[in-house]
């Protein structure tokens, strides 16, 4: 009869010891956050996984630094970036906030933020060695843990170095902000309780290469997106098809970019065309500028200097009105078939133009390097292999390092705003 009754009150017993247990986590969880372990109070697969999370605190730190206040709870859509950028789940954010929300005020801090995105990361990158303990000792799907049980566990997790109790104390009640009102516990949840004390480690400075590896992805993302952003600026054909009243200004937006590119390249177009007509047609020779051993020279390079303006201006006009006629708003990609006959036929007339103006180029080039100053006059001859030989290389070498020049410049600030991140970092931990 004595053995019936003591069986019957194990469960009871263990029921309340539970709840003792988890109403003083409970407890000592809201009196804060527990001390951060130092590195050399750690295993090795902490101290790797914390070292590895550096890079990823550092652009938490940048985010957080450009979000409002009140725009914190919207950040954690970035905790995508680790999750091979997958979205994620809501009733995984909803596990996250509950496990980083240590005042339950919906995650109104920045050091709640960090939280959530350091118990994201360890809760994806946590090595395979977490479920092998797990399964050891029994601890998942069913009642929660007992003290003791954890406290074993976080121990094996750690290498066997000893853990203080208070960190096994704030993951069970982790594990019961998790649960709830339910009375068993899922693996998933006990993940989530165990990566709010993985990463509890002290930071030291970001590995210079790792820093590096950072700026150099951060820096070919935003030359990419520069590189999209210029498609779309330069694709109108989808431009009519947007619907009227959806995305207008985001067109207009794009509508206006467009404008001014244009206008910038026809006035650049126009002063070049000017200036080589004016050259051309003796304008800066009223006063000699010293003896030409060849007049057929300097009448050959002035009259292709001449024939090179006036294409130049024929060519810019009809570009502009191309361009006008496609992009502001697309007016001529949906024409009647009586007038796209018309239209075709001024196309041509206008690529014929730019084939003229590319031809009189090329012989620009072949007279310019085979004569010299003396021979066609020290101004004019300039002037030609200004135009023909140096404007051309230099529009080459701009287009081909601009974008390395953009990656320069961008990652340059980068790595000074993840440097100051990173040192920021250091300086506000306890």
């Amino acid at each position: 009869m004595d053995d019936i009754l003591v069986e019957s009150a194990e469960p009871l017993l263990h029921s309340e010891q539970a709840v003792f247990e988890a109403d003083r986590a409970m407890f000592v969880a809201s009196q804060g956050r527990p001390v951060v372990a130092k590195p050399w109070e750690c295993g090795l697969q902490r101290r790797l996984l914390r070292l590895a999370f550096g890079s990823h605190e550092v652009d938490a730190k940048l985010l957080l630094k450009k979000s409002d206040k009140n725009e914190l709870p919207e950040t954690l859509g970035l905790l995508a970036e680790y999750n091979g950028w997958q979205p994620i789940k809501d009733e995984d954010l909803c596990l996250v906030r509950q496990a980083s929300d240590f005042n339950r005020d919906e995650l109104n801090s920045v050091e709640e933020v960090m939280q959530a995105f350091k118990v994201w990361f360890a809760f994806q990158h946590m090595p395979a060695s977490v479920g092998a303990a797990l399964t050891r000792y029994g601890i998942g799907e069913g009642p929660p843990p007992s003290l003791d049980a954890l406290r074993e566990l976080l121990t094996t997790l750690n290498d066997s170095l000893p853990v203080p109790a208070e960190d096994s104390l704030h993951v069970l009640a982790a594990i019961t902000r998790l649960r709830g009102q339910e009375s068993v516990v899922t693996l998933e949840k006990v993940r989530m309780a165990l990566a709010t004390w993985y990463l509890h480690v002290e930071r030291g400075q970001t590995p210079p290469l790792q820093l590096a590896g950072a700026i150099h992805q951060f820096s070919a993302r935003q030359v990419m997106n520069g590189a999209r952003a210029a498609h779309d600026l330069v694709n109108v054909s989808e431009d009519s098809n947007v619907r009227e009243g959806t995305f207008r200004s985001n067109l207009r937006e794009v509508t206006t970019y467009r404008l001014v590119i244009v206008v910038t390249i026809f006035a650049m177009a126009m002063f070049f065309a000017c200036l080589e007509l004016w050259m051309g047609s003796g304008g800066a020779l009223k006063t000699p500028d010293g003896p030409v051993d060849d007049p057929r020279c300097e009448a050959h390079l002035r009259g292709l200097l001449y024939w090179t303006g006036l294409s130049l201006l024929l060519a810019a006009i009809g570009n502009l009105a191309t361009v006008a006629g496609y992009a502001f708003p697309g007016s001529l990609l949906h024409l009647p078939e009586g007038l796209s006959t018309w239209v075709k036929t001024c196309l041509y007339v206008v690529a014929a133009m730019n084939i003229v103006y590319l031809c009189l180029h090329a012989v620009g080039i072949c007279l310019v390097t085979m004569s010299s100053p003396h021979d066609c006059g020290m101004v004019l001859w300039e002037m030609c292999h200004f135009i023909y030989i140096v404007l051309p290389i230099l529009l080459l070498a701009a287009a081909c390092c601009a974008p390395c020049c953009y990656y320069a410049c961008i990652g340059a600030k980068h790595g000074f705003d993840r440097h100051q991140a990173d040192q920021a970092l250091l300086a506000e931990q306890p």
